[in-house]
């Protein structure tokens, strides 16, 4: 199945991924800039943010700080002092080289996000509207960012032939993407 190739395809892209952001993390550490005391994540907002900065020339760790996002816990300070290090040549180039990767796969990720969208499509356009209409969408936490950013829902409650997988308790838009990719439906 088509749609079975582009989800795995895509899990495979936020595996390397999350290979780019460790190898990151580690010239981070390399260079004794300790980042990971103060972010939850180094992808996040603030992270890139510094991370950008630090590759264009930034040394100041004030000045670096002042790229916290205000959802960050940690404070100007914390951060300042977790980006007192040792900028060191070859460490900047492995975090120059990695921070590329990463961001290469996020364009492959969004890429094949509308692989998908345009698959998911295609395929509802295939079958007949379902009686029973979309329900609302059950409150959730925040979607977890490694999931994809298009709209789920509608495709897959016409593929399924009116059944909302996302209404069952844990599963989510994607999680019922990945369900339906892999097993299929029915009428598949």
């Amino acid at each position: 199945m088509v749609l079975r190739s582009y989800v795995r395809h895509r899990q495979t892209l936020v595996e390397a991924t999350a290979t780019c952001i460790n190898r990151m993390q580690k010239a981070l550490d390399q260079m004794n800039l300790q980042l990971h005391h103060v972010l939850t994540d180094l992808s996040g907002v603030t992270g890139l943010a510094i991370v950008r900065d630090i590759l264009a020339g930034v040394r100041d760790p004030h000045k670096l700080a002042a790229h916290r996002h205000g959802a960050c816990k940690a404070s100007v300070q914390e951060i300042a002092a977790a980006l007192t290090g040792n900028y060191r040549p070859e460490h900047l180039f492995a975090l120059r080289q990695n921070f590329a990767a990463f961001e290469f796969h996020q364009k492959q990720i969004t890429e094949c996000d509308q692989a998908i969208e345009a698959q998911i499509n295609q395929l509802a356009e295939t079958r007949q509207p379902p009686a029973p209409e979309l329900p609302a969408a059950r409150p959730r936490c925040k979607p977890s960012k490694n999931e994809p950013r298009v709209e789920l829902r509608a495709p897959l409650h016409r593929i399924t032939g009116g059944t909302d997988l996302s209404q069952i308790d844990g599963i989510g838009p994607y999680g019922a993407l990945q369900l339906i990719a892999e097993i299929g439906t029915r009428s598949c």
